[in-house]
């Protein structure tokens, strides 16, 4: 019974150390920890009870089973992910697991004599530890990043379809186990290499499904951005034509407004003469346009959303402090603020009221740029754990995370804050790290 519980220890330790390193928290170390060593202790109390009511009879082998599957419920509490994606990395590393004791035990029972079971059974654990560790280590230096940024791009219905792969694994496996011995019935090194082959085959292919939706919702991402960059050219091309096309046309009534004045002149008209000049110069004719920035690619960029919003009949105020000089890429402010921009138009339009309006500011405070945006929205929200998700299509959505990887990329972070009828999304990037990245 003891050597039972010790190998569930074990088990449910290196499963947290791989779900730690694949999974984002949601919760502080030591809360982890803590809720850890409860969980476990329950687990391991249930267990003893299960084995002494029991003993080792089919029965207690898949309440023995199903006990350490409610490990799903701290691994829910603890990440961030959605459901699906949590169960299937959960139920990855308990497979991982129990193919590297199925390498063990071969191991073992192949270059060592040992007539005592303990003995044994501490080799085999000891083998299991330093491969186990590897394999954490591995997932820590080359995996980690790339299964993030994968997972987090995929909808849930996708995980759903890999997490079923994963169960059927778990099922397999479950049915091979010797819960009297402790091992599972494959004998030969065949029998383990052909298991472990087609174990890792299907996980192969369930990577590329991954990659694959992965590349595709970038790619995407990029069309929108690259689009979104179009419009703008077209936007500004549109305004320059306009532009020149009013200097054409200011030019040409310049001659008349000068005839006019000189005729008033000669005439004595004083009074008529500087009431006409007061007139034109108080005129739409010569008024500039409104600078919302001094940074002239956001000053154009937004005031391209702003003309859409205008169009769609929503309020568009904007208060934004960006220098020309800010060190921060051109393409980078762009790319955040035309995606968060977009975001609250969209979310607007879908309001059936007339009280539509978006709040753009932007200030530097201390050695952080900070850009927040407010806009009226019907109150609908999707999220995929801690996650928000579109809600005009499957996945999460693209504008947001991309906004949020760049925060990251300079060391800053995303902040959002709703209510029934508000939505706020402020966007923190540290000024110091971006005279860093372009220096280097």
């Amino acid at each position: 019974m003891l050597l039972t519980i010790l190998a569930t220890e074990l088990t449910l330790i290196f499963n947290t150390l791989i779900c730690h390193v694949l999974l984002e928290r949601r919760k502080s170390v030591s809360y982890c920890i803590y809720a850890f060593i409860c969980f476990s202790m329950v687990i391991s109390l249930l267990i003893a009870v299960t084995l002494t009511v029991f003993g080792r009879t089919p029965l207690a082998k898949y309440i023995y089973f199903l006990l350490n599957f409610c490990y799903i419920f701290y691994i829910h509490m603890i990440y961030k992910e959605s459901f699906p994606k949590k169960l299937f990395t959960m139920f990855s590393a308990w497979i991982l697991t129990n193919i590297i004791l199925l390498v063990c035990l071969y191991i073992v029972d192949t270059y060592s004599s040992i007539g005592s079971e303990s003995m044994y059974l501490l080799i085999v654990s000891i083998l299991r530890i330093i491969i186990q560790l590897t394999i954490l280590l591995f997932s820590y230096i080359f995996l980690r990043k790339s299964y993030k940024q994968s997972i987090r791009l995929i909808d849930n219905k996708t995980a759903y379809l890999i997490c079923l792969y994963s169960i059927i694994i778990v099922l397999y496996l479950l049915e091979n186990f010797n819960f009297e011995t402790n091992s599972y019935a494959y004998n030969g090194f065949m029998s383990i290499l052909l298991l472990t082959f087609f174990v890792f085959s299907g996980y192969t292919l369930v990577g590329i499904i991954i990659a694959s939706v992965s590349k595709t919702l970038t790619l995407r991402n990029n069309f929108n951005i690259i689009e979104n960059q179009l419009n703008l050219q077209r936007h500004n091309y549109d305004s320059l034509s306009k532009a020149i096309e009013k200097y054409s046309i200011l030019k040409h009534d310049m001659r008349h407004h000068a005839i006019a004045i000189k005729s008033m002149l000669h005439s004595g008209n004083y009074g008529d003469a500087l009431k006409y000049i007061e007139q034109f110069n108080d005129s739409k004719t010569l008024q500039d346009p409104p600078i919302v920035c001094k940074n002239f690619t956001v000053d154009s960029f937004v005031k391209y959303y702003m003309a859409i919003a205008s169009d769609k009949n929503i309020k568009f105020n904007t208060k934004l402090n960006i220098p020309e000089d800010i060190n921060i890429s051109s393409t980078d402010l762009c790319i955040i603020m035309g995606n968060a921009i977009e975001n609250a138009i969209n979310a607007c339009n879908k309001m059936d009221n007339n009280n539509k309006h978006i709040h753009l500011t932007s200030n530097i405070l201390g050695a952080n740029l900070v850009i927040k945006i407010i806009n009226s929205f019907n109150g609908e929200i999707k999220k995929d754990g801690d996650r928000f998700i579109s809600t005009s299509h499957e996945g999460q959505g693209l504008g947001l995370l991309s906004i949020t990887t760049l925060a990251e990329k300079y060391k800053g972070y995303v902040d959002i804050k709703y209510t029934d009828e508000v939505f706020e999304i402020a966007i923190v990037m540290n000024l110091e790290t971006i005279s860093e990245l372009h220096v280097s």
